[in-house]
C-alpha cells in the first residue's frame, strides 16, 4: 500500500490543491492527514471540505482541537489566536463537530501517526531534536512513526546503540534494526529554508519512504489573504522569498504545550486503526442522512480512485504518426495542433465515460482551443504521439488553460518519459501562472535523463464542468 502522508495544511487552498495533484500523479493508494487542516490560512471551509472528501484518514491537530473547543486558545501566541478566532467564525457547527471526532493517533500496519509526539499526544509536544524523539520511542513499539506540528521536515533514527540521531530529509528504505521518526513538514505553512509544500510517500510493502516538495502559487495565496482581510504577516514565507534573517524555529512556534495534565486536549479519541476506520460521508448534511450518505461517499471515492488508477490502462485510441525531435529547430513546437476531433493521427484520448465526457475544437479570444467537458467529476486524458528524443536533450513544455464557471477538480500538463532501460517517469506542470483574460499557464523545462528514448505529452485531470486548453507546446529549448 502506498500512503501519501501530509500535515499542517492550515487553510492554504493553493498549496493543498498543488499537493493533491502531485499525490494523484504519484498514484498513492491512501491519503493520511496528520492534522491542522485549519488555522492561519484564508480558506478554512474550502480546504476542510476538500480534505474530508480526499483524505482517507485524518488525525487531530492542535489548531483543529482549539477550533472545536477541545483546547484553550491562550496556549497559542497572539497571531495564532487571532487566526483561530477568524477561522471559528467561518466554520459552521457541523464542521466543528467533525473536527471534534478526529483521533489523536492513527495506527497502521507497522507504523503510527500523530500530529505531535506519542508519549502524550493530547499535549501536542513538538519533536525538534533527538531528545524530543526519545519520548516517542518509549511510548509506542512501531518501527516507523510519522508526525507534523513543527512544519520542519526531518528524520530521527535510532538503532542498536539506543542513541537517536537527527538526519536531513532524504529518501530511505526501512532497515530491520532501526526505528525512524519522520516529521513530514507542512503543506500550507512551510518553515525553515524553503517555500515548498512538503509531504511523504510511504510504501509499506517495500518499506520505502520518498520525499515530495511541491511549488504552489504564492501570489494567489497572498491575494486570498488580502481578500479575507487577514494579515499576511501570519505566514512568514509570503514575505521572505528568498527567506533571509529567520528567527530560530523555536521562536517561530505558535503554541505552548501545556505542562498541566488538566489543560491537555479534552474528550478526544486516543487512537484509530487504519484498517477499520470509517468516516461519515459528509459534514454538511443533516444527521438523519449521515449513515446513507457515508456509504454513498465511500463508494463514490472508491470508484473515482479506481478510474484514476485505470486511466493509463484504458483503451485509448493510439496516435499512429511518429514525431521526431532529433532534427528540430530550437523553440519550434514539436507537437501538431490538436484537430477538430479526437482521436487523430498524432493525438489520442481516454475518457472514463463516453456518455458524460467529450473533447471538441473551439475558439477562445481568437485562439484555436480544445474544449474539454465532463458532466460529472471523472478522469480524462489527452495524449500526444511519442516524440523520439535523445538523452540530455533540453526540452520545454507548456500550455494555457481557462476554466469556465462551475469547473470543479484538477487539470494539469505532463511529460511521460520512457526508454528501454529506464522506468517511465512523469513530470507534471500545474497551470498556476496567471495570465490576462483568466488564462492560466502551465510550464516546465527539463532535460531528458540517461536511457530516455521518447517523450509523450499528456493533458490529464479529474474534473466536472468545462475548460479550455490552447497552445500545447513541446519544444527543444535553446541553451544560448
Amino acid at each position: 500500500m502506498r500512503y501519501a502522508i501530509l500535515s499542517d495544511i492550515h487553510a492554504n487552498l493553493q498549496a493543498w490543491k498543488a499537493v493533491l495533484l502531485d499525490i494523484r500523479s504519484r498514484k498513492a493508494d491512501r491519503i493520511i492527514c496528520l492534522g491542522d487542516i485549519v488555522g492561519y490560512g484564508p480558506n478554512p471551509l474550502e480546504v476542510l471540505k476538500s480534505v474530508h472528501a480526499e483524505a482517507d484518514h485524518i488525525a487531530l491537530g492542535n489548531h483543529d482541537a482549539v477550533v472545536c473547543g477541545k483546547m484553550d486558545a491562550d496556549l497559542f501566541n497572539p497571531a495564532a489566536r487571532s487566526a483561530i478566532e477568524w477561522t471559528t467564525s467561518r466554520l459552521g457547527p457541523k464542521a466543528v463537530t467533525f473536527l471534534g471526532t478526529l483521533p489523536l493517533t492513527l495506527a497502521g500496519p507497522h507504523f503510527r501517526c500523530a500530529h505531535g509526539e506519542f508519549s502524550d499526544p493530547a499535549a501536542f509536544n513538538y519533536v525538534l531534536d533527538p531528545d524530543d524523539a526519545d519520548a516517542s520511542w518509549n511510548a509506542v513499539p512501531d518501527r516507523v512513526l510519522f508526525v507534523g506540528h513543527s512544519h520542519v521536515p526531518a528524520i530521527f533514527v535510532t538503532g542498536a546503540s539506543g542513541r537517536t540521531h537527527h538526519v536531513t530529509p532524504q529518501d530511505f528504505v526501512v532497515e530491520d534494526d532501526k526505528r525512524f521518526l519522520v516529521n513530514v513538514g507542512s503543506v500550507g505553512q512551510p518553515r525553515g529554508d524553503g517555500v515548498l509544500a512538503t509531504y511523504c510517500i510511504y510504501d509499506d510493502a517495500d518499506r520505502t519512504l520518498l520525499w515530495r516538495s511541491v511549488p504552489f502559487d504564492l501570489d494567489a495565496h497572498r491575494e486570498a489573504f488580502a481578500a479575507a482581510g487577514l494579515d499576511p504577516g501570519a505566514a512568514l514565507f509570503l514575505n521572505m522569498d528568498p527567506r533571509r534573517g529567520h528567527a530560530p524555529i523555536r521562536e517561530q512556534l505558535d503554541f505552548s504545550p501545556p505542562s498541566d495534565p488538566g489543560r491537555r486536549a479534552r474528550n478526544v479519541v486516543e487512537v484509530s486503526e487504519l484498517r477499520s476506520l470509517r468516516r461519515r460521508a459528509s459534514l454538511w448534511r443533516a444527521a438523519a442522512c449521515a449513515t446513507a450518505l457515508a456509504a454513498c461517499a465511500v463508494a463514490v471515492a472508491a470508484a473515482i480512485s479506481l478510474r484514476m488508477a485505470r486511466l493509463d490502462r484504458m483503451e485509448i485510441a493510439p496516435p499512429t504518426t511518429p514525431i521526431h525531435a532529433a532534427a528540430s529547430v530550437p523553440e519550434m513546437n514539436l507537437l501538431p495542433k490538436l484537430g477538430a476531433s479526437l482521436p487523430a493521427a498524432n493525438w489520442g484520448i481516454g475518457l472514463a465515460s463516453r456518455k458524460s465526457q467529450r473533447a471538441e475544437q473551439a475558439e477562445a479570444d481568437g485562439f484555436p482551443a480544445l474544449k474539454l467537458y465532463s458532466a460529472r467529476r471523472l478522469p480524462m486524458v489527452i495524449r500526444s504521439a511519442p516524440v523520439t528524443a535523445a538523452p540530455g536533450m533540453p526540452l520545454r513544455m507548456e500550455c494555457y488553460v481557462r476554466h469556465k464557471d462551475g469547473f470543479d477538480g484538477e487539470l494539469a500538463l505532463a511529460a511521460v518519459i520512457t526508454g528501454g532501460s529506464i522506468q517511465p517517469r512523469r513530470l507534471v506542470a500545474s497551470p498556476a501562472l496567471r495570465r490576462k483574460d483568466g488564462w492560466l499557464k502551465a510550464q516546465r523545462s527539463f532535460e531528458l535523463p540517461a536511457g530516455a528514448e521518447q517523450v509523450e505529452i499528456q493533458i490529464f485531470g479529474d474534473f466536472s464542468g468545462e475548460t479550455l486548453v490552447r497552445d500545447v507546446i513541446l519544444a527543444l529549448r535553446s541553451t544560448q
